[in-house]
């Protein structure tokens, strides 16, 4: 493969096509003309006009490969019922595509605004992955629950592939999930935290730009990801709609940017039968802006003495 050839891996099913599709036209869209995208969407349950509509975004230097997936993780525990299983899917990324040392994963509820050269040409050193802290840790205090230093966000991976490979990571992270599943709120994202053990090379937040980052505190958020100023949103590489879907509710932050790329695709003509989702986005304001979270650490703590 040559040195501008950049292996991307998605995971998508029938549910998800319409926002995978919106995902990959902006990665089309902001590309430059000389870098080679491989594209490998890792389907499972994925009818045939669904793939006909994937390999309608292959253009020059863009191949869309559709690898059929039999989830071999379809039964593992799972209480969160907005979340399917095919997220475990991320587990065998690297064993999947064992032509490449280093592959780039990318959840299909992102954008993509710059060309992304730069991202996969971080050099990993020792570490498994190239990845972005979680917003999160201000509100969940996801390393104290995890017991780790920090603590990131699995919608962007930059696997160290050869050095996952290299040590069965895969069934070491299934075998982390299936111990404490229960525990595990975030199921293969902690497993992926867990597992990798703070291993990894830590990457600004203009690769993993998650939406809600925007409903903390300025100053908070800066300390939180180092940051000397306030990031421009147009200088963002990926930006991620971790909380409120931009397909589901109308009031979604950053909802114009997406609908940007969405109104590039096939459904362009169909109307999205969307939510409000006012009062969900004001709640998760306030709860950010009146540190509700304090709050909520006390209602724990109450909770657990009793």
């Amino acid at each position: 493969m040559g040195s501008n050839v950049i292996p991307i891996a998605m995971v998508t099913d029938d549910n998800y096509i319409m926002p995978t599709s919106v995902t990959i036209k902006s990665l089309i869209k902001n590309k430059k003309p000389d870098t080679i995208y491989e594209i490998y969407i890792i389907t499972d349950k994925v009818s045939v006009d669904s793939k006909k509509i994937l390999k309608t975004f292959e253009v020059q230097n863009v191949n869309i490969n559709i690898i059929d997936y039999q989830n071999k993780y379809k039964d593992l525990y799972n209480e969160n019922s907005y979340v399917s299983n095919a997220t475990f899917i991320r587990f065998d990324i690297p064993d999947l595509l064992k032509d490449f040392d280093k592959i780039l994963y990318l959840d299909v509820d992102m954008i993509i605004q710059k060309d992304l050269t730069d991202l996969y040409n971080t050099n990993l050193n020792d570490t498994y992955a190239g990845v972005v802290l979680d917003i999160g840790e201000l509100f969940y205090d996801l390393t104290i629950r995890t017991g780790l230093k920090q603590y990131f966000n699995a919608g962007m991976i930059l696997y160290n592939a050869k050095k996952y490979r290299e040590e069965n990571l895969a069934e070491k992270l299934l075998e982390i999930y299936k111990k404490d599943s229960k525990k595990l709120v975030l199921m293969d994202q902690d497993a992926l935290n867990i597992g990798f053990n703070n291993n990894i090379t830590i990457l600004p937040p203009e690769y993993n730009y998650q939406q809600s980052i925007s409903e903390y505190w300025n100053g908070e958020v800066k300390k939180y990801y180092s940051l000397s100023k306030n990031t421009n949103i147009e200088n963002v590489s990926i930006i991620h709609y971790t909380r409120m879907k931009p397909w589901i509710y109308k009031y979604v932050y950053l909802k114009d940017l997406w609908m940007k790329y969405y109104n590039l695709t096939l459904y362009k003509n169909e109307k999205l039968n969307l939510k409000s989702g006012l009062l969900l986005r004001v709640y998760f304001h306030l709860r950010a802006k009146f540190k509700l979270r304090a709050i909520n650490k006390i209602l724990k703590k109450i909770q657990r003495k009793k």
